[in-house]
């Protein structure tokens, strides 16, 4: 990932950006991401959910963060200085981590699958995992549920130039639903501790539901703060998706082969989002407005709801 950045920073054709940015850095991104979750098994015995729940939070608070940071590096340095200064913060971070002697032993002997493993969970390997229907029942609900999570996300903005606000008012429906999606990770991170799996998947297609039905309410009156609330809403239910891969790949497949089943599993997100732009696009473009899209999310969104009825760990039990 640092690499990606630096050399970003330096190169001139856009083929080889291409490659920098997109191979390096988000290879480098993705693979971060899931080695800080998977490294949550080491910490806390028993359930992981609360920890998980906060490290998405930050991850999610990231982007609002360092937000007004690039604003200012790519008005005063430019985008190439920009790059360059990422990576460099990344290498910052790299030496602050070998230098403190904690970090380089904390967990050097330990294994998750001897403290944490129930037996009452099996431990599965990628193969296995997806020879069970529970894997693709699972993801059939999760990429319905991510369809409308990500429409919002990629057109709030859109929303409140549908309606006719500012420009100012539509970062604002950004802004709250980049906010809420990382406080929804934190909040079902916890409840995922509490209650029964099923339960909080229902929950998260609960909130899609009346989220949708509060922005369509605001694109028919036009209302931005109906479009506020349901920004809200959607960011909540968005947030909680995250937690749901964390739990039921760990509930469901166990922790031994944790850190490659669980990105097998967050792959759900790569037809998703190509699924809520052609239907997104295909309505505005079709009809003018989105306001009938969330026509079709209701109905996914239902659908998802009722699935959960179905949702269930794999029946084989290993040892």
């Amino acid at each position: 990932m640092i690499v990606g950045y630096l050399l970003s920073g330096s190169i001139r054709q856009p083929f080889a950006f291409y490659l920098t940015y997109g191979v390096l850095r988000g290879g480098g991104c993705g693979i971060l991401f899931n080695t800080s979750l998977s490294a949550l098994l080491f910490f806390k015995e028993g359930k992981t959910d609360g920890l998980s729940g906060v490290l998405l939070m930050v991850l999610g608070l990231g982007s609002v963060i360092f937000s007004p940071l690039i604003t200012h590096w790519n008005e005063t340095l430019g985008w190439r200085g920009s790059f360059t200064g990422l990576g460099l913060l990344g290498l910052l971070l790299i030496i602050c981590a070998w230098i403190n002697p904690r970090s380089a032993d904390a967990g050097k002997d330990a294994a998750p699958t001897e403290s944490i493993v129930n037996a009452s969970i099996p431990d599965m390997d990628t193969k296995e995992m997806l020879g069970t229907a529970s894997f693709w029942k699972y993801i059939v609900w999760s990429i319905i549920s991510y369809i409308i999570g990500q429409s919002f996300a990629g057109y709030a903005a859109a929303f409140g130039t549908d309606i006719g606000v500012s420009s100012a008012t539509c970062m604002l429906f950004v802004s709250i639903f980049s906010l809420c999606n990382s406080f929804g990770r934190l909040i079902f991170g916890k409840l995922f501790e509490l209650f029964p799996m099923r339960q909080m998947l229902a929950a998260c297609n609960a909130l899609f539901i009346v989220g949708s039905l509060v922005t369509a309410t605001g694109l028919w009156i036009l209302s931005a703060l109906l479009l506020a609330i349901g920004a809200a809403l959607v960011g909540l239910g968005f947030g909680s998706l995250m937690v749901c891969n964390v739990s039921v790949t760990r509930t469901y497949f166990g922790t031994q082969n944790y850190a490659m089943n669980f990105s097998i599993v967050t792959l759900e997100s790569m037809p998703a989002s190509a699924l809520s732009m052609i239907i997104m696009n295909a309505f505005h473009d079709g009809i003018g407005s989105y306001l009938p899209a969330f026509a079709c999310f209701l109905a996914l969104s239902f659908a998802a709801l009722l699935g959960t009825r179905w949702l269930r760990p794999p029946y084989a039990r290993h040892s």
